[in-house]
């Protein structure tokens, strides 16, 4: 257990090793700590992408042959993309001599996929978890990682969570499934309303990401945080999703 993922980020990627790789976009902070933590710090781009965000797996796993460590998102914090369980499943057996952590906080807008029950059987996984998303607990810094790799065990956190803050988390379990999918709801509301007047892409996480639009823009402004970032040369909008109800609300909003 960990004070947030941010911290289990920060305490996995401590972890001596030569050559780092990660892609770029991702969660702030993950590039940041592969290179404070490393001597060579490979970031990939959206070279590796297509059009719709996915990965090419080819260029992907050659560039992974050379690194002792990769740091991969699923899904991906700003492209909200993913990497197939079985992709991930074939670099852990084609590249035994690699650490792969991967960052699965926003797991449960991805339907529950997940590689952690690979942790027992791979010892060059480890997995990262929040719940500051789903579960709503961003103020009670709680997370964790999960791996069978014994080296970690010296990396552990030198202050665990407290009972107060576990007993939060398990009294969560019972909304979580309702939240996700009351926000898959409102997001898929907001999705289909700018889809009339921009292209958007369908992440796997908590937030709506759309190319960028000038007068869109101008409106989010007024009503929403919102980040934007590019991809190709091209400009986009990522902001996060609302449940059902407030979604309709936000549309109000927009289109007033």
């Amino acid at each position: 257990m960990t004070s947030g993922a941010e911290e289990a980020v920060r305490i996995v990627l401590s972890y001596p090793s030569l050559s780092r790789l990660n892609f770029i976009p991702t969660w702030g902070l993950a590039p940041i700590f592969n290179s404070l933590y490393s001597k060579i710090h490979t970031q990939i781009g959206v070279d590796v992408l297509d059009d719709s965000f996915d990965y090419n797996i080819q260029t992907l796993e050659k560039l992974i042959h050379s690194h002792q460590l990769v740091y991969l998102a699923s899904p991906n914090a700003f492209t909200g993309n993913i990497i197939d369980r079985s992709i991930i499943k074939q670099f852990l057996k084609n590249h035994p001599d690699s650490i792969f952590v991967i960052d699965e906080t926003y797991y449960q807008f991805n339907n529950h996929n997940t590689v952690i029950d690979l942790v027992p059987k791979y010892e060059n996984l480890v997995v990262i978890r929040s719940y500051s998303k789903a579960h709503g607990l961003a103020a009670d810094r709680f997370g964790f990682y999960a791996t069978s790799n014994k080296s970690f065990i010296d990396l552990r956190p030198a202050n665990p969570c407290s009972l107060n803050t576990i007993a939060k988390v398990m009294d969560s379990y019972n909304n979580v499934h309702t939240s996700v999918n009351l926000i898959k709801k409102g997001k898929k509301v907001i999705e289909e309303e700018l889809s009339k007047s921009a292209k958007v892409f369908r992440t796997k996480g908590n937030f709506v990401v759309c190319e960028f639009n000038q007068n869109l823009c101008s409106k989010l402004t007024k009503i929403a945080d919102f980040h934007t970032f590019y991809i190709k040369g091209d400009k986009f909008i990522k902001f996060t999703a609302l449940p059902k109800d407030l979604a309709h609300e936000f549309i109000k909003d927009l289109n007033a």
